[in-house]
């Protein structure tokens, strides 16, 4: 392949991370993007041929997008001439990180828990099992996963019943891991034991239901939410003894649910089986969605024009209800998959700039990326001009996950994966009245000792969180 924008993509990208001011090199959207981006373009790589013309066009397509958007939001960033230089981000780090709590904001957080455990105990009623509780009981019983869990998790999502997944999803997938992060955290805070408790039992609720349907990747971006999450309000004391459990923890699970859910190996009985489970763990990260954005690309590539956005029209019209539906409906995915798989019962969205090449041609791929970065630095400098407070660190933790890690498929992949869920999340503690406690970070005042100052701020109103 050319060297040419191989290199352009490498220097560019890691230019921009490495100027970034001080006060924005934490939990920052665009960065988060931008390295999401650098994983789906190190994955590409291998697997594009040059004989194809469509994989030569998809190589400086990757480039040219991870340009313009990075230019995007350094225009973005100069407008703003109040943090261009990231002293506003830098004294908003320092300040002290107020947690709410109170009779409203607690009712609020165990409504939302409560109800989100009752959907998710609904769901896998209607749907009459759970995979994994079933994957776990037969390999203890026969050591090895069910024989039939691909029909399983398929008959989840597109069975002869429709269970409206997406739906439940919102709760399950969303919801109740944001609660259950956000209680822990606030117990690491304020060490109020009832935070605890609260965590402790909606811990495996949580952990059972994200992997019921035989799906990693919510798993994965809950455990990633509620890193960015603990990164962002933990003490670095405290810090640094979470996260590497929380990192561990994680990875265990993943490579438990590979084994579980039949996924490559079905036992570990030897070397080779475990090798195969961490295979599977690399090709998620390394391989998967990179393999559908190279043959959607070239499905793309030489596909008619479907028309001035008509397809990302035709996937946001899909959420609303029949009566009001129009009658348009994306096969994109399905296509690409048919194309990879020989095979119509499954889909394989392209990437996130083969999706706007294939809705807006070669104006999308200038003109969006450009827009996105100058979008996205805009909302990692909204961040800082409102309170530092523990519900809007979490409304802003799971949206910089789920837009930083849009790499395939259109606009719709956003509320799938929950961030219109995460900013209801943040309106609703936004608007419920707390009392709110402010807590230091040693770290950030070195002639302080000890575990941080506390100090009471009463308010009478809600949290900003959005």
């Amino acid at each position: 392949m050319d060297a040419l924008p191989i290199v352009i993509f490498c220097l560019t990208t890691f230019a921009y991370l490495v100027s970034l001011p001080a006060g924005q090199r934490r939990l920052n959207l665009v960065a988060l993007f931008l390295l999401s981006q650098t994983l789906m373009f190190v994955g590409t790589l291998p697997l594009l041929d040059p004989i194809f013309e469509a994989d030569r066009v998809h190589l400086w397509v990757m480039t040219i997008t991870q340009v313009l958007f990075m230019t995007g939001a350094l225009v973005a960033r100069a407008v703003d001439r109040r943090d261009s230089g990231g002293p506003a981000a830098k004294q908003w780090w320092a300040g002290p990180l107020l947690c709410e709590y109170g009779r409203e904001f607690d009712a609020v957080l165990l409504v939302v828990a409560v109800v989100s455990v009752a959907a998710t105990i609904i769901y896998y009623v209607m749907v009459g099992y759970n995979v994994f509780t079933m994957s776990v009981e037969s390999y203890l019983k026969t050591g090895s996963a069910l024989e039939d869990v691909r029909d399983l998790r398929k008959n989840m999502y597109n069975g002869e019943t429709y269970f409206a997944p997406g739906y439940f999803n919102q709760f399950k997938n969303v919801l109740l891991p944001l609660v259950t992060a956000l209680y822990f955290v606030r117990y690491g805070l304020l060490r109020r034991r009832s935070d605890l408790w609260f965590g402790l039992v909606l811990l495996p609720i949580g952990i059972v239901g994200l992997l019921g349907t035989g799906q990693r990747g919510a798993m994965a971006q809950a455990f990633l939410i509620a890193g960015v999450f603990g990164s962002a309000t933990l003490p670095q004391r405290t810090r640094r003894r979470v996260m590497l459990p929380l990192v561990a923890g994680g990875l265990f699970l993943f490579g438990v649910a590979t084994l579980f859910l039949g996924r490559t190996a079905t036992r570990v009985d030897s070397a080779g089986s475990a090798f195969a489970i961490l295979k599977e763990m690399f090709d998620r990260v390394f391989w998967g969605n990179q393999f559908a954005s190279l043959w959607g690309f070239r499905y793309i590539y030489h596909a008619s024009d479907p028309g001035f956005g008509s397809d990302w029209l035709a996937e946001i019209c899909s959420v609303l209800p029949r009566p009001i539906r129009p009658a348009i409906e994306s096969t994109l995915n399905i296509d690409i998959f048919e194309v990879m798989f020989h095979d119509r019962e499954g889909t394989a969205p392209p990437s996130l700039w083969g999706s706007v090449w294939y809705n807006f041609g070669r104006f999308g791929v200038v003109a969006v990326p450009l827009l996105l970065g100058a979008l996205y630095q805009r909302i990692q400098m909204g961040l800082f001009r409102g309170p530092k407070t523990l519900g809007r660190l979490l409304t802003y933790s799971g949206a910089c996950v789920y837009l930083g890690l849009w790499g395939a498929g259109g606009p719709l992949v956003l509320a799938n994966t929950g961030l219109l869920t995460v900013l209801i999340l943040g309106f609703l503690l936004r608007k419920a009245s707390a009392h709110r406690v402010g807590v230091s970070d040693p770290a950030s005042h070195p002639r302080e000792s000890g575990r941080g100052e506390v100090f009471p701020r009463r308010q009478e109103q809600g949290s900003a969180a959005g």
